[in-house]
């Protein structure tokens, strides 16, 4: 995986019920051309990014199968890999990933930020009670 520096970040969500940690995103297709800024779920449950097929489709990805079912709190599905780019950020401050393995589903899903790459890259804290997420490079914890 590589990405472009990273960066310290505090991102606020909503207020209003499900209150759950939001991400700004946006994903690039074969041309470079990307989505507009969407907000996704910061899920520490799950191991990788995962998107719904339809998304991936859109893009331009290439999906393969799983050879296994993956686990969820629905129980188990089939899935697809893929590799994609996309960044986190908005407004000018945004870290880019490039070639990053994602997990597909076909349903319709949000966007799941799981473990890797970002748990991977920054110390996440989640404020609920402020209704916040600092995410803080690693390399800069100290």
């Amino acid at each position: 995986m590589s990405h472009s520096r990273l960066l310290r970040f505090t991102f606020n969500y909503g207020t209003h019920p499900p209150q759950i940690p939001l991400i700004p995103i946006r994903f690039f297709d074969k041309e470079e051309s990307s989505t507009p800024t969407f907000n996704a779920i910061l899920d520490s449950g799950a191991d990788e990014i995962t998107i719904p097929l339809e998304l991936a489709e859109y893009l331009g990805y290439k999906i393969t199968p799983r050879t296994e079912k993956i686990n969820t709190a629905g129980g188990e599905m089939n899935a697809f890999i893929s590799k994609g780019d996309f960044c986190i950020g908005r407004g000018g401050r945004e870290v880019v990933y490039h070639s990053v393995e994602m997990c597909v589903v076909d349903h319709d899903i949000p966007v799941l930020i799981g473990i890797k790459p970002l748990f991977n890259d920054y110390a996440i804290s989640i404020h609920a009670y402020a209704n916040k997420v600092v995410l803080t490079p690693k390399q800069n914890k100290d």
